[in-house]
């Protein structure tokens, strides 16, 4: 019965095997059999506007001139040189937007509920945190529907 489908805990099933995917590639990088801690960490809350704004202006135009301008038109503006790495990357492999886009507080509550899972399954505490606060450089790199992982 597809009606009773809960399409956003199916999406946060996926999101949390495709991180599980992540963490071994970067295992694997890494030359890391035993990890000692693995974070996670979520993405800026101005990020989740972005990638809701970029959606929707896909559904009008693939323009990257017609983009930046929109973007860079919004109070998103104020990520200026961040955005202009962003929208080409963006445009030029759009699999770097999550088909589902959670609420930031949602994704992180997503992720803390299957941390003791991922604990299990990698063998090392996890942790969520929110790369607005974190000193790792690494944080920046995080993105809705895709955490930055660092490994130690």
């Amino acid at each position: 019965d597809e009606s009773r489908i809960d399409r956003k805990a199916e999406a946060a099933y996926e999101q949390i095997e495709q991180v599980k995917t992540d963490i071994r590639t970067v295992l694997a990088l890494a030359k890391i059999e035993k990890p000692s801690r693995i974070t996670l960490y979520v993405a800026d809350a101005w990020k989740y506007d972005f990638v809701k704004l970029m959606k929707e202006l896909l559904l009008e135009t693939n323009d990257q001139k017609q983009v930046i301008a929109a973007v860079m038109a919004s109070p998103l503006k104020a990520h200026g040189q961040e955005l202009m790495k962003l929208v080409p990357a963006i445009l030029k492999d759009r699999s770097k937007l999550p088909p589902t886009l959670f609420a930031k507080e949602e994704e992180m509550g997503n992720f803390e509920k299957f941390a003791d899972d991922l604990c299990d399954t990698f063998g090392c505490a996890v942790s969520i945190e929110d790369a607005a606060h974190a000193k790792e450089a690494k944080a920046k790199q995080a993105m809705p529907g895709k955490p930055a992982i660092l490994v130690t």
